[in-house]
């Protein structure tokens, strides 16, 4: 079973940004599998958890750091009884990052946070490494619950080092080549291109012709800078919109369909299902019990004030 996080977080940034600690005491206690369509970062600062993102699943022990892509279905079970907890980091790029940001610095955000090469970034403990991303996360933390003159500057500050540390490694791991910034603005165009006929038919000799290039040469481009080919990134991104309407309007399923570019309401669920292990109508009716459950029931946790998400005993 997998819910959709309908979270309303403080607003330290820009768009969507938070960070708190997640204490758990207690054997097998779960959070429910769940998506969302922010970044995640998780930080294990005691205890031990088993995290399962789609079909990855691994072991979270103190020092292990993961950040989780929008829309990837994960859950957490604590593996030992005394005192679990993990600091979580939430973000959306465009609440950091803006398009006026230096070339020099999007060249090396973008491919890191856009590219799908590695599905799950996950890092086992080193003292040094750990020690220096556990001080960033607490002074984070600070930050965003003593809101002192300048918070926001030095969330951002505090951010962009994590994010740094966390690219660096991938660059090692995946041997990428940053963007110089003609392939960056391209890349840009088509993403924004792409969200802009989302609901209608597409093609890739359709977009290639689009930026003047050839089928054959503009797939290789994509693919190269993405991670994904392109009908994979454009069915992604229209099972996040579909996901995303599911939740939060009242549209029936062939509505919602047809407004995201899928051809029949039966292609539309048999995608969805494949991504999200159940259909449209499953998805929406387990996000609505979720919904209720965590306004009745006060074994959920979370954030004051906030929507709050399954913490139960197996």
């Amino acid at each position: 079973m997998i819910y959709f996080e309908n979270r309303h977080p403080s607003r330290g940034l820009d768009g969507y940004f938070e960070c708190f600690a997640q204490d758990t005491i207690g054997l097998q206690r779960v959070v429910d599998a769940h998506i969302h369509e922010h970044f995640e970062l998780l930080f294990c600062t005691s205890g031990c958890y088993e995290l399962i993102v789609e079909n990855h699943m691994m072991t979270l022990s103190k020092g292990d750091v993961v950040l989780i892509r929008p829309m990837q279905p994960h859950q957490t079970r604590t593996l030992q009884d005394g005192p679990n907890q993990y600091i979580v980091l939430r973000f959306v790029p465009d609440g950091l990052f803006s398009s006026t940001q230096p070339i020099y610095e999007l060249k090396y955000i973008f491919p890191f946070l856009y590219s799908h090469k590695q599905n799950v970034e996950f890092y086992a403990a080193d003292q040094l490494s750990a020690s220096r991303i556990e001080s960033l996360l607490i002074d984070i933390l600070n930050e965003c619950t003593q809101k002192t003159y300048g918070h926001e500057m030095a969330v951002r500050a505090y951010t962009e080092q994590v994010l740094l540390w966390f690219i660096r490694n991938w660059h090692m791991r995946s041997n990428t080549t940053p963007m110089d910034a003609d392939h960056l603005e391209a890349i840009k165009a088509v993403f924004q291109y792409i969200e802009e006929h989302v609901d209608e038919p597409l093609t890739v000799a359709q977009i290639a012709s689009s930026f003047s290039m050839g089928r054959s040469t503009f797939s290789r481009f994509f693919s190269q800078y993405v991670g994904e080919s392109l009908p994979s990134y454009i069915r992604r991104l229209r099972l996040t919109r579909a996901a995303n309407a599911l939740i939060q309007t009242n549209k029936t399923i062939t509505e919602i369909a047809a407004e995201n570019g899928f051809a029949s309401t039966s292609y539309f669920t048999m995608c969805f299902r494949e991504q999200n292990s159940m259909t449209p109508k499953q998805f929406r009716s387990n996000a609505n019990r979720h919904d209720r459950a965590a306004a009745e029931d006060d074994s959920f946790i979370g954030n004051p004030g906030e929507t709050r998400y399954a913490d139960r005993v197996i």
